[in-house]
């Protein structure tokens, strides 16, 4: 006998469904799990070979584990910050903080990983929120 009802399985299965990442070509490139399902809001992103970039992912990855949300700090030595990005659209990661060389210093560049909006935020300009992970500053509406 079998159960036909709307299971835990097909509403996982529905979520991942819906959070199907493709490029402009329909290729898939991932996923990007909501918010209220992800088990890490924020993966941050860091330029290993700038002890300035490691340092402020670090700070940045202790303020949002103080308050309990979910971040994952990408602190592996091998590979590129662009494929670190592609890491993080397998995992499902809803927003990305990539501290590289291209941004400047003092500043975070932040990424809705669903809506594909990119902002630079001044690194000393943020509050981490308990409600919510996302990086309070005068942008935070955009975010929606």
């Amino acid at each position: 006998m079998g159960c036909y009802g709307i299971g835990i399985s097909r509403t996982v299965a529905t979520i991942y469904e819906d959070s199907v990442l493709k490029d402009e070509n329909g290729k898939v490139q991932g996923f990007v799990l909501p918010e209220s399902v992800a088990p890490y809001k924020l993966q941050i992103i860091p330029k290993m070979d700038n002890e300035e970039k490691v340092k402020e992912a670090n700070e940045l990855y202790s303020k949002l584990s103080e308050k309990g949300i979910g971040a994952i700090l990408d602190d592996r030595n091998i590979g590129s910050i662009g494929v670190k990005i592609k890491d993080c659209k397998v995992l499902g990661t809803p927003y990305m903080a990539v501290l590289g060389d291209k941004v400047e210093a003092g500043k975070v560049e932040l990424e809705n990983a669903k809506r594909k909006t990119l902002y630079f935020i001044k690194f000393n300009n943020y509050r981490v929120s308990s409600s919510m992970f996302v990086i309070r500053y005068t942008i935070y509406e955009r975010f929606g």
